[in-house]
Order: C-alpha cells, then structure tokens, then sequence
C-alpha cells in the first residue's frame, strides 16, 4: 500500500480539523439542552425542557399532545421526555386498560425539567366484606346465628370489633396529640412552646378547633367550609413542586375542592401528593395539584359511607354496617 503524500496528509488533517471546529459548538449546545430552531426568518440556538413523570405503575402508554411517546418498561415506571420547546404547555395523557386514564397540562421552560407524578387507579377496586358475624362454616353474615351466644345482637366476628374500634378512635396523628397535650396542661412557657409557631402564622389560634386536622412532615391540612385546606408550613425545605405555578413562583396553601362538600378526607395510602376525600356521594382521589384541571378518580361509590385508614395502610369503608378492606 502506497503511503499517503505529505501534502495529501496534511489536507485531509485541515478538513477534519474544520469539521470539528464547525460539529464542536453544535455537540457541545445539544449536550447542554439546546437545539437550532427556527424563529421567524432567522435560525437561533434555543435551550430545551422536559418533563419528567413519575409513576406507580408499570407497562402505561404515554402520548404528548395526543401523540404516542412511548410505553413504561415492566420495571422502569418513570419517563423523562426531553428535547421540548420551551415557554408553551403540553397536554401528557398516560394511559393502561384496566385502570383510570391521567392527563395533565404541564408547562415547559428554558432548561428545567418539569415534574409531576401519575394517578391511576384500577377501574375496578378489589374489596374484602367483613360482617359482624360469622356462620358455623365461617362465612361473614349480617344475622346473628343461634349456635353462638348472642348479647343483645352485638357482633361477634372479631375482624369486625376491631374495625369498630378503629372507626371510634379518633385520627390523630403525634403532632396533634402533642398540641392537645399541651392545650390540657398548666400554661407554661414550655407548654407554649409545644404548640407549633406555624399555627401563629396561619392565623389560627385553637389548632383543637380545626377540622379534621391532619400533620404529616411539612404539610399541615383541616378542612374548612367543604373544602382542604393544603399548608406547607416548612421554613428550611423547598415545597413541593406542585406547590409552584411556575418554576419562580411558589404557594404555600393550595385548596382542594369538589362538585360537592368534602366530609372527611386523608391522605391516599403510599401517596402524600394525593387525598382521598368523602362526599355525599361516595369516596374519590383527588390530586393536590392542581396545576391544570386535577385528576379525580373515585375509589368507593355510595350514601352514608364513612372510612379510615387502618394499622396496614389500608383504605377501610363503613357502608350499612358493613366493612370493607380496599385492595389495590
């Protein structure tokens, strides 16, 4: 093989040599998220979004602005969608047969990667019926039986005395047991001190008073006229993302309501971004975020309902002297 020329050598070196120094500022832009788009009659650099998602489920179809993005992995639920433009909102839709579709509108900005985390709930929700008592083959009944001994027909099963016993008991949760504890004792300084200065804050002067009052971490809630009441009360910590309405500007109190007044609410279990809430017509998950129109998908359908979350994290409704244990 004949050895190239110097001279050719040496043109092949400035061609690639060019090459690099045209392809280097365009592969350096794109690893910092920008891309050349065309705006107006010219072309300029423009730097790039995303969105991330978030999610408890696996195997869901994802569509942005109706068109089909991709599908989770059966290990891998989280999906980042990169290479968006930026200062505009799109419509993300995740979708799986078998459970409620999510959709939210999400804004996109200059470098950022916006978050959210998916909702979806089985269409229909698996439940175990506890009866107050049991027949001679074990099975729940509502009648009482005659080869049990029967005291003025007080339930026997004693899967249905305890949840008796948890729907009696107050929810509280440490803080607010603290706060009580406080209230009931000789006012001291100490004492004062016991009751959180965040309450001062919020303008609250008888935390007891508070309706269906719930403490987790950072977040404090009560309800308040049919609505809740959503503080983020922390003074070291960022609040959530779904707290802000952009990435610059931040709430600290958001307001979940529904077509009807709420009667009690919680948090869903395994979720501190979603509530379950009671209404006239049955219980419902309904997001905090509410950056767009939220996601409200029911849970149990019915009057009267009354519910708890029990020892085993598990959603426990109360339906015509009837307990039943939600599974999903």
């Amino acid at each position: 093989m004949i050895p190239l020329s110097r001279k050719t050598r040496r043109r092949v070196f400035l061609i690639l040599l060019l090459v690099f120094i045209l392809l280097a500022p365009v592969i350096l832009a794109r690893s910092l998220g920008y891309r050349l788009e065309q705006l107006e009659d010219i072309f300029t650099l423009v730097k790039m979004g995303g969105i991330y998602l978030h999610s408890d489920v696996v195997g869901t179809q994802i569509y942005l602005d109706g068109k089909y993005v991709e599908k989770s992995g059966l290990l891998l639920r989280n999906t980042l969608i990169q290479d968006l433009k930026p200062e505009r909102e799109y419509k993300v839709t995740v979708v799986k047969d078998g459970m409620h579709s999510w959709e939210k509108t999400l804004a996109v900005y200059p470098g950022v990667v916006t978050e959210a985390r998916v909702l979806m709930l089985p269409t229909e929700i698996a439940s175990a019926e506890i009866y107050p008592f049991t027949d001679k083959n074990g099975m729940g009944t509502t009648t009482p039986q005659t080869f049990v001994s029967i005291q003025n027909g007080i339930p026997t099963n004693p899967e249905y005395l305890n949840l008796q016993k948890l729907f009696k008991e107050a929810t509280t949760t440490p803080e607010q047991k603290t706060i009580a504890s406080a209230k009931n004792a000789v006012s001291t300084t100490t004492n004062i001190k016991s009751i959180p200065k965040y309450f001062s804050e919020l303008g609250v002067s008888d935390p007891d008073a508070l309706e269906n009052l719930i403490i987790r971490g950072d977040s404090v809630l009560w309800l308040s006229d049919g609505k809740v009441l959503v503080h983020w009360v922390s003074e070291d910590s960022v609040a959530p993302y779904y707290y802000c309405l952009d990435f610059t500007k931040c709430r600290e109190v958001i307001t979940v309501s529904l077509d009807e007044p709420i009667i009690s609410f919680d948090f869903l279990p395994g979720r501190d971004d979603v509530l379950v809430a009671l209404t006239s017509g049955g219980l419902f998950a309904v997001e905090i975020d509410d950056r767009s129109e939220r996601n409200i998908q029911p849970v149990y359908l019915g009057e009267n309902l009354e519910f708890r979350i029990d020892s085993k994290d598990q959603i426990v409704i109360l339906d015509s002297d009837i307990f039943s244990v939600l599974r999903f």
